[in-house]
């Protein structure tokens, strides 16, 4: 098979390690074996794969220094591996990155700056993990991002204003993260985004008054189970592409604005706990 540049393997019962014959196969251009029941750790053989632009691989253990060897890779998704320590800063050589996968992997640190390198990455998944500390200020020198994915870590610590350079951001998933501080109003001029996901944090302060006016694209808005407050803006109309609203869980006051039943797509809305009148 030394002509083979495709395995997938996914979703299978395969069982043990992955044989080393396997990395004599040079030209391999994606490795999908995720979803079986493989079991040692990343194998450093990986340096073998020097054309290889996708790699989906489940295992244990830590992540090999020797896959910042991996010149052409473009998409890496070690999902579902029980993995132990830190991101290894050899993965930051690899600038050709596009997606960095990562959630549910129990990696552990704080999310490291050195994500400044990825200057084509669209996609950085980190949910689900045990990071800690916050966001890395670098973040918003990555303008080439589309999805961001920071929930289910413990990151304790205020949403950074380098956010707002992220011009092509759709996806911003930072949901039980346990941050704090209120929710900057420069989150909401990203006209790009059409998803904000920030459930289940310690989030604080009012929503800005023009909410939607920079919001053409959003679908869907997340902000339950805060520490939200004030009345809503009657600006929330203004989001023409709503599909689902959820403010539940804070202590929003006042009454509910009129102008939400406006909203032409709005398939579900949860506005329960809160202190609403009228």
């Amino acid at each position: 098979m030394v002509e083979l540049q495709i395995l997938s393997l996914r979703n299978n019962s395969l069982l043990g390690e992955i044989p080393q014959s396997l990395f004599s196969i040079s030209r391999l251009k994606v490795l999908s074996l995720p979803e079986n029941n493989l079991k040692g750790e990343i194998p450093s053989s990986l340096m073998h794969y020097q054309e290889i632009p996708k790699l989906s691989l489940s295992f244990t253990g830590g992540i090999p220094h020797a896959i910042g060897s991996l010149s052409n890779l473009e998409e890496l998704y070690p999902g579902y591996s029980d993995l132990t320590g830190e991101i290894p800063q050899s993965l930051f050589n690899i600038f050709r990155i596009k997606v960095l996968s990562l959630p549910e992997t129990n990696l552990k640190g704080e999310i490291p700056s050195s994500l400044m390198h990825y200057q084509e990455i669209q996609v950085v998944s980190l949910s689900f993990n045990q990071f800690t500390g916050g966001i890395p200020h670098t973040i918003g020198s990555l303008s080439n991002l589309e999805e961001l994915y920071f929930g289910y870590n413990e990151l304790t610590d205020e949403i950074l204003k380098e956010i707002r350079n992220l011009s092509n951001l759709n996806i911003l998933n930072s949901a039980y993260s346990e941050l704090k501080g209120p929710i900057p109003a420069y989150i909401f001029i990203i006209s790009s985004l059409r998803e904000i996901d920030l459930r289940n944090n310690s989030l604080s302060g009012s929503l800005p008054m023009d909410i939607c006016k920079h919001l053409p694209n959003l679908q869907w808005l997340y902000l339950s189970w805060n520490q939200l407050s004030r009345e809503l803006p009657t600006t929330l109309s203004m989001c023409g592409e709503l599909l689902s609203l959820a403010l539940s869980y804070n202590k929003f006051t006042g009454s509910i604005p009129r102008e939400i039943a406006n909203l032409p797509k709005l398939e579900e809305i949860y506005l329960g706990r809160n202190s609403f009148t009228g």
